[in-house]
């Protein structure tokens, strides 16, 4: 992956993806394993070349007073990882919770002023994703959604802005998921006036202790 030069570490999030899924892989499919991480990276291609998505959802996110990033199984720890880069880099609050935990605290916070961004990534639990994403919507709040489902982004293009990722592997489609909201993040503070390179008050550990 090379040096990481981003204080808000955004190529060394996506590197350790990579070696731990080789690590899973482990020495008998690693080859296997080298190849299918080659491929996904002309998957993530639209991610990063796809601004007019990552621009609205980003658009959204600087008119709200805080967002919520929300997901199910591998999707909740993709969503931690949004909601850190977005807070780093924009100064906006925000936060990640489980989907299936928003009626545990996170649900009433919903209102106009805030937005949930929906990660639904995984086919075994986007139906109840869905119906998060509805008791969101029922409460006045905003919603987005990054999906690689061509049915959920049917089905919810009329109520929340949704952006269509490419379909991967479920132990890849978090390298895709990520990149496209690491650019969310980016558009955020650039639309703000924030320079990302520069995050007040952060410095890396390499550097402190």
């Amino acid at each position: 992956a090379g040096a990481e030069i981003c204080v808000a570490a955004t190529k060394s999030y996506i590197g350790q993806i990579a070696a731990l899924y080789m690590l899973a892989a482990g020495k008998r499919e690693s080859d296997v394993a080298a190849k299918k991480l080659a491929a996904v990276s002309s998957d993530m291609l639209p991610a990063l070349s796809c601004d007019a998505s990552a621009r609205r959802i980003a658009g959204m996110c600087a008119q709200s007073r805080a967002v919520f990033f929300l997901g199910r199984g591998s999707d909740y720890y993709t969503a931690v990882e949004a909601s850190l880069k977005l807070k780093e880099v924009s100064y906006i609050f925000s936060d990640a919770y489980p989907a299936g935990e928003l009626k545990h605290g996170t649900l009433a916070l919903a209102d106009e002023s805030t937005l949930a961004v929906f990660i639904i990534c995984e086919r075994t639990v986007a139906e109840k994703c869905v119906n998060a994403l509805e008791q969101v919507l029922s409460r006045k709040g905003r919603a987005a959604v990054v999906t690689c489902f061509d049915d959920i982004a049917s089905r919810l293009k009329s109520c929340a802005e949704v952006w269509l990722l490419p379909r991967s592997e479920p132990a890849l489609t978090p390298l895709i998921c990520a990149v496209a909201l690491q650019k969310v993040a980016y558009f955020t503070a650039t639309g703000l006036g924030i320079d990302p390179d520069k995050p007040r008050n952060l410095a890396k550990s390499v550097t402190v202790e």
